[in-house]
């Protein structure tokens, strides 16, 4: 990306081999980790409770049943003994009520654990992630049980934080309709924003307007810099002196670091400020030319002093969308020089043509990443920034940089200026809920994995070099592009061998493949049949787990990372919270042709939105009992165990665990039994019912290892070789359940030990690979 002359080149090399030094440095602060250590907190994440005491730093995320903050750990009480203590934990607070405030001093008893991911293919690395952080350790705490103590701290970031508090309660109550927009684009909190609306900014590939990211902040560089500009240059003593650019460049750097203060100075704002100000830096020191420099050296700063940065999907858009706007420069100057000379109405279309250009390119620059992490395109998003940027950038964050700025001085000024804000936020929302209403505004899309993200950077990239050695009218038989033309060339031949064995592998397999997923405390497995069909079976799902959801943030990214943008039969167990919670993203965006479920109905809200979700897409849905005939889906035969048809629903049931839908998939002379949640007393029934039938090679054990479940007389009959656990919550899997499983030679598979379980059968017998390889 560097370029410039030789001798640039070698003056480049010290600072080079300085931010590598600092990089180094400021990562060995994430893999140091020293075991022996009392005072590191993660050594103290045993289970045990504890009395935790420190300060809150960071402003609280609010969700709908709780929040989060980070707190800056000053000691732990355990057994009368007092331990010193130097790291941050994150703190979930259930419940409603008012969470502590940056620079409070608090106080409380809690069990501190591990930060973990969830351990699947194509699965976001959360644990990573708050790793580059600085964070490692987690604990939860319920409302009303946290003591405040004297002195609160206080600190340059905390009282910006609490300014920032102060800000967002101010613009609540002049702006009550529109504050949670306002303050996602001025403060960078964004808990106020609905779900809805959240999915119709990303539906119309807008999300990136409610982050502080470089966009943003790029957008308030430029509105600085022509302001700064446009006034400097009635000052003659400026113009004389030829300085007009470097004193614009030096002024226009005071606001963004403003702007980066008020939003906090998160990691994707901070990098955003960097980046902006080398750039700005370059024109105060009269380098405007060297743009790429000046982008090359600001990735260079925030890798030297924040190196998870190269794992954050903010920078790797921000400078993806960069690179584009500046390989796009000959196709804006053509533009230009079109309608130089068309009059007023020229320029109008020149300024248009500009604008949809700059659009385009900073979509396409982005799109191959943002279908490898989320696995969407939004086509609309040209046209919906196209009006949005300028309208949320300029128009909005101006006035309301301006109201913040007049908050400690007058109120009146702060009203008057963010009810000027408010305007273009709500026309700009009003669009955003219109666009998102389009059935073709978004693409469902795999998830590319690096390598075809590799491959279609290659196609974009040297076709768009191609593109603009036709417009700068470069020989054809020039060398270099001709090597650009068999890039190109080449690239999209290695792309359609890509697609090519992916149809192969999805549509044409001739084997089974069952993988239980990792979704904590929770039942989920898919199952890929012979010749592409697929079935999933059970969702999981939490409560109160700060608007996680496991069919959006953990099942969606494993069914698309292997290609699947659709279900064929989506079964439900029994209708639990950690079976079903996550099967209603799946319903609406997986579009299943048949559901499964067993005769037991349910009143939970998540139950009865389920089937409205199914209804409103013709979903077959189809109730079954050990009284229904087999199926059979491509020499895949499906027998139907439990629940019994004599339960009728006027006899009363003791338990929806017991009324689980139990199937044994037959494939190959090899058998897999999937159990719900049944107890020992529905194992009982069954032996007795059909004992001939359980027999199975490898078993999902019921009610994720419980100690209540798997029985030795189930254990006998079905004679497992293999079993399989779903768990994810302290006490399971039960001990006794585990030497139940010891004594009898079964190999044991977990997902908390092993992540995401894949068993594969097929003429050969059966194979299992983990995600972890681990084995107890």
């Amino acid at each position: 990306m560097l370029a410039g002359s030789d001798k640039n080149r070698k003056t480049f090399i010290a600072p080079l081999i300085l931010f590598t030094s600092l990089g180094y440095i400021s990562a060995s602060q994430y893999i140091k980790f020293d075991s022996n250590n009392p005072e590191d907190l993660i050594n103290h994440a045993d289970g045990e409770k504890k009395r935790i005491t420190g300060y809150v730093d960071s402003l609280p995320r609010v969700y709908d049943d709780g929040s989060s903050f980070i707190m800056n750990v000053e000691k732990i009480e355990a057994n009368s003994n007092t331990q010193k203590i130097k790291g941050q934990i994150q703190v979930s607070l259930d419940g409603t009520s008012i969470p502590p405030s940056p620079g409070n001093r608090i106080s409380f008893i809690s069990t501190i654990g591990k930060i973990r991911s969830f351990k699947n293919p194509g699965c976001y690395d959360y644990a990573r992630h708050m790793l580059f952080e600085g964070i490692k350790t987690r604990c939860s705490v319920k409302a009303g049980s946290i003591g405040f103590l004297e002195p609160e701290k206080r600190s340059a970031m905390i009282m910006a934080d609490r300014f920032r508090l102060k800000a967002g309660k101010a613009m609540d109550n002049a702006i009550p309709d529109d504050s949670a927009v306002v303050k996602a684009l001025i403060t960078g909190d964004t808990s106020g924003i609905s779900s809805k609306l959240r999915y119709a900014f990303n539906r119309t590939g807008a999300g990136h307007l409610i982050a502080i990211s470089g966009l943003n902040i790029g957008i308030i560089a430029a509105v600085s810099f022509f302001t700064a500009r446009y006034f400097l240059s009635f000052w003659p003593f400026i113009l004389k002196k030829g300085i007009l650019i470097r004193c614009a460049s030096f002024a226009a750097i005071f606001p963004v670091i403003f702007y980066g203060l008020i939003s906090g100075l998160e990691p994707s704002a901070l990098r955003a400020v960097i980046m902006a100000s080398v750039i700005l830096s370059a024109g105060v020191f009269s380098r405007e030319s060297d743009i790429l420099n000046s982008i090359a050296a600001s990735a260079f700063m925030i890798l030297a002093v924040m190196p998870g940065s190269l794992f954050s999907i903010s920078f790797i858009l921000s400078y993806m969308a960069v690179l584009f706007l500046i390989l796009s420069a000959p196709v804006s100057e053509m533009i230009r020089q079109k309608f130089s000379n068309s009059g007023k109405s020229g320029k109008i279309i020149s300024w248009t043509l500009l604008s949809l250009t700059v659009s385009v390119f900073a979509t396409l620059g982005t799109a191959p990443f943002v279908m490898h992490y989320f696995g969407n395109f939004s086509p609309v998003g040209i046209l919906a920034n196209l009006i949005l940027v300028p309208l949320f950038g300029a128009v909005a964050v101006a006035p309301g940089l301006l109201a913040v700025l007049f908050l400690p001085f007058s109120e009146s000024a702060f009203i008057f200026l963010i009810k000027i804000a408010a305007l273009p936020v709500r026309i700009g929302t009003v669009i955003i809920e219109y666009l998102a209403e389009f059935k073709y505004s978004s693409f469902q899309t795999i998830f590319p994995d690096i390598f075809e993200v590799f491959l279609l950077y290659a196609i974009l990239l040297s076709g768009l070099v191609v593109l603009n050695n036709r417009i700068k009218k470069t020989p054809t038989t020039d060398f270099k592009n001709r090597a650009i033309i068999h890039i190109f060339v080449l690239s999209c031949f290695l792309m359609l061998i890509d697609a090519g064995i992916c149809i192969k592998q999805r549509f044409f397999n001739k084997d089974l493949y069952i993988s239980i997923l990792d979704v904590g405390h929770g039942n989920s497995a898919l199952a890929e049949l012979p010749g592409g069909k697929t079935m999933l079976i059970d969702g999981g799902g939490f409560q109160g787990k700060g608007g996680l959801d496991t069919g959006k943030d953990i099942i969606t990214p494993f069914l698309k990372r292997k290609k699947i943008l659709n279900i064929d039969y989506m079964v439900l167990t029994h209708p639990d919270t950690d079976h079903i919670k996550g099967l209603l993203h799946i319903a609406e965006n997986f579009s299943p042709e048949e559901f499964w479920k067993g005769p037991d109905k349910s009143d939970s809200p998540d139950y009865i939105r389920l089937m409205e979700i199914l209804k409103e897409n013709g979903t077959k849905i189809i109730e079954l009992t050990d009284s229904d005939e087999n199926r059979s889906i491509n020499d895949v035969k499906i027998e139907f165990l439990n629940p019994s048809k004599n339960n009728g629903e006027d006899q009363k049931r003791e338990s929806t665990n017991d009324e689980s839908l139990v199937l044994k998939l037959n494939f190959k002379d090899k058998a897999f039994l999937f159990t719900g949640d049944i107890s020992e007393k529905a194992e009982v029934k069954m032996t007795k019912s059909y004992p001939e039938k359980l027999q199975a090679n490898l078993i999902l054990m019921p009610h994720h290892g419980s100690n209540g479940s798997g029985s030795v007389v189930f254990l006998d009959n079905v004679k497992p070789e293999a079993a399989l656990i779903s768990a994810g919550r302290k006490g399971l899997p039960g001990k006794e359940l585990l030497q139940r499983l010891k004594q009898r030679n079964i190999s044991t598979w977990r997902t908390d030990l092993n992540g995401c379980i894949t068993v594969g059968m097929g003429s050969n017998g059966y194979s299992i690979k983990a995600f972890t390889d681990v084995q107890k």
